[in-house]
């Protein structure tokens, strides 16, 4: 019986060391923590990354919708729907009635989830005989959000569109 408890108090004074150290568990806890820092930064970075695009994904789309919708009421303004007095107007201004017509049928864009807004612009082409309207739109870029400069940093797309009616306004001297 002796030898037997002398037996499992060697086997106790044994068993102590199979373990790690305080010191190595610190070291493999400063790692890990160094590590995770490292990567919730490259996380919070992709996410941030993916906001921004999502919200230039939603300003594009809301443009390129506000343009089929300017380009499907240029094709609703008709010259054989519209009153003699109407067209003869229309035909000494053909840009100034698209304009018209296009700002009272199709609003500016208005993105959902966009905290900033699109401003767009028609100017007309000064050249003489140039019927053509220029829409402009105008936004700040979503990539330099919040930082120092980004006042500056706008965005423009431009789009020309010729008045389908016009064609018909001229005729020919025979």
């Amino acid at each position: 019986m002796l030898s037997r408890l002398r037996h499992n108090l060697k086997n106790n004074s044994t068993q102590g060391q199979d373990g790690f150290t305080l010191v190595e568990v610190l070291v493999a806890g400063v790692l890990l923590a160094s590590i995770m820092a490292s990567v919730s930064r490259l996380s919070t970075s992709a996410l941030a990354s993916s906001s921004k695009q999502a919200e230039r994904t939603r300003i594009e789309a809301a443009i390129n919708n506000n343009i089929q919708n300017l380009q499907m009421e240029d094709s609703y303004l008709r010259f054989t729907e519209m009153s003699p007095t109407e067209q003869e107007e229309s035909c000494k201004d053909p840009t100034g009635k698209l304009q018209s017509h296009l700002s009272e049928q199709v609003p500016e864009p208005s993105p959902d989830g966009v905290s900033q807004t699109i401003e767009r612009t028609f100017e007309t082409l000064a050249e003489d005989g140039m019927d053509i309207l220029v829409v402009k739109y105008k936004f700040k870029s979503p990539e330099y959000k919040g930082k120092s400069d980004a006042d500056e940093r706008w965005e423009y797309r431009r789009i020309e569109l010729n008045p389908n009616f016009s064609s018909q306004c001229f005729t020919t001297i025979k």
